[in-house]
């Protein structure tokens, strides 16, 4: 009997060990060789060109905490937060400078209506709501800035430091 199955890398192993489990009924196939190409593939190839232009960048924004810039996000996996677009851009706070080079930042969403601790909403231009993904924040590099969009006000950031704070008990 030949089964053919079409599941996500994920779940291969587990659907591996249940298929072994029949012994000599079924034929295993290395079914990772054999899945099509899936479009979170592409995405990855596509942000690997993306991402080696932006490591070949040579002349960087001079950062401060608190502006907010279009950066290359990239394509990432499972629950973190991609970029959109060709360039996988999307907007990003810099919450808190390291150096020249590296900061602490928090990616922004224009979807609001998103509550509890993870979330912080605020405004930086033209009453367009802008959403903090707190628990998304990680260490960037400068080279992944592209242009600046604006600055949160200092009211806002303090309010979003508190927050910050309470999530991660610092």
């Amino acid at each position: 009997m030949t089964i053919t199955i079409d599941i996500k890398d994920s779940v291969t192993d587990n659907i591996l060990y249940f298929l072994k489990s029949f012994k000599d009924d079924v034929k295993i196939i290395d079914i990772k060789e054999t899945m099509p190409t899936t479009q979170k593939s592409e995405s990855f190839n596509e942000w690997n060109e993306v991402k080696k232009r932006t490591d070949n960048k040579s002349v960087l924004p001079i950062i401060r905490q608190r502006e907010i810039y279009w950066a290359n996000i990239g394509e990432n996996i499972g629950f973190e937060q991609n970029g959109k677009g060709n360039e996988f851009m999307r907007p990003l706070l810099i919450f808190k400078k390291f150096s020249n080079n590296m900061f602490f930042g928090i990616p922004l969403s224009t979807q609001s209506k998103k509550e509890g601790s993870f979330f912080f909403e605020f405004s930086f231009k033209d009453d367009e709501v802008s959403t903090a993904l707190i628990v998304q924040g990680r260490l960037f590099d400068a080279k992944r800035l592209d242009r600046k969009m604006g600055k949160i006000s200092v009211d806002d950031y303090d309010k979003l430091k508190l927050k910050f704070k309470g999530l991660f008990h610092v």
